[in-house]
């Protein structure tokens, strides 16, 4: 829905597939973005694998986990079914 939003209003090409299914070139972004992602899938390390490739020279990634550090809040509030996996800044840095 979003996706077919983005390409009939914006002109936006979408490419709504799975990371692994996906057939791009090396070097073709000067930005990609994970927002709240990487700690959904099976194998994290694979996939960022692939952004860094996928990276123009000089390009960035960026990635956002949540937070697995030690807080205040209850542990249904921080931990969720969904996740896979959990980082803290040195696991996320160590799997990039």
């Amino acid at each position: 829905m979003f996706a077919r939003y983005a390409r009939d209003t914006h002109g936006i090409d979408v490419i709504n597939a799975p990371w692994q299914a996906v057939d791009l070139p090396d070097g073709q972004f000067d930005l990609i973005t994970s927002n709240h992602v990487i700690e959904h899938l099976r194998a994290p390390v694979d996939a960022i694998g692939a952004m860094a490739r996928w990276l123009a020279p000089g390009g960035a990634l960026f990635l956002s986990v949540p937070d697995m550090r030690p807080n205040d809040r209850p542990a249904f509030e921080r931990f969720h079914f969904a996740h896979v996996h959990g980082f803290v800044p040195a696991t996320l840095q160590a799997a990039a």
